[in-house]
């Protein structure tokens, strides 16, 4: 199996690792159980490498868990041995979005560049369900429009309470100007980017015409941190039909530096309300 460390291997070491150091088994023990050598075992833990599952089961029994924790295991198992960029179609049962949900609940900041529609995590439900009703290939059933809407909200939870995702946005102009669903629908999208801009959370910049052609112009993407620094961050690339974790390390510096990029010729938040204000006095004239 690929020796790249991920954060979801990570998760599964570390509570392998924490179930033998609790029963006071050694490194050498596992290794023994297992008919593998320490390193081997090593690896397993930092999260460089994935055992098999009938391997995990051996561990995790050998280790005195009990039955949720051995649950928990394999959950934690199913999740990492999905490959960190492998493609889901966005049909009834996205799994790479439900993993995108899990990821934000559990994230303390998010950065995203959306160059063509509002941010999902800024939109109003007639944005969303505007956005879902157009016209493509992937669109399904009224149902499941409205189970995406809905689920678009759900999302949108982790915007609020005690301890709420930071999140940053650079949105192209274009996502500002295009008309999603008529002008009423555009007139409530835009006035609650204004609400929301307010919130010390959110940061929102746009990015304009004026600047000509920028990295990721052919899509979007986000990045995730997460609140232990011991925990790598992520990348999510959504596309038309799915999305793909992007996990490699150095791969999730590019993604980063190419948002800094990106932010230096976005406009500053102030000036990105006067545009959006701007915006919303031409609707208001419709």
């Amino acid at each position: 199996m690929p020796t790249t460390q991920t954060r979801r291997k990570l998760k599964v070491g570390r509570f392998v690792r924490e179930l033998r150091e609790r029963s006071g088994r050694s490194a050498e023990d596992a290794a023994g159980l297992l008919g593998c050598s320490r390193p081997t075992i090593t690896r397993l833990e930092n999260g460089q490498t994935l055992c098999a599952r009938t391997e995990l089961l051996e561990l995790v029994r050998y280790y005195g868990a009990t039955d949720d924790e051995r649950a928990e295991a394999l959950t934690l198992w199913e999740n990492a041995k999905q490959d960190g960029r492998r493609t889901t179609a966005t049909g009834r049962s996205p799994n790479q979005l439900r993993a995108l949900l899990r990821a934000e609940a559990e994230a303390s900041e998010s950065r995203t560049i959306a160059p063509l529609v509002i941010d999902g995590l800024l939109q109003t439900a007639d944005y969303a369900r505007a956005i879902n009703r157009a016209p493509s290939g992937f669109r399904g059933t009224e149902v499941d429009v409205e189970r995406a809407v809905r689920a678009r909200l759900r999302r949108q939870q982790v915007l609020q309470g005690p301890n709420p995702l930071r999140t940053h946005v650079l949105m192209d102009e274009s996502a500002i100007r295009r008309v999603v669903g008529g002008p009423a629908v555009m007139f409530g999208q835009l006035q609650r980017l204004l609400t929301l801009i307010e919130r010390t959370n959110i940061t929102l910049q746009v990015v304009p015409f004026g600047i000509g052609a920028y990295g990721t112009m052919s899509g979007g993407f986000t990045l995730l941190r997460f609140p232990d620094p011991s925990e790598l961050p992520v990348t999510y690339v959504e596309y038309p039909g799915g999305g793909v974790w992007v996990e490699d390390e150095a791969e999730v510096r590019k993604f980063a530096s190419t948002f800094e990029e990106v932010r230096q010729f976005a406009l500053t938040q102030a000036e990105t309300a006067d545009l959006i204000r701007a915006a919303v006095r031409e609707h208001e004239g419709r």
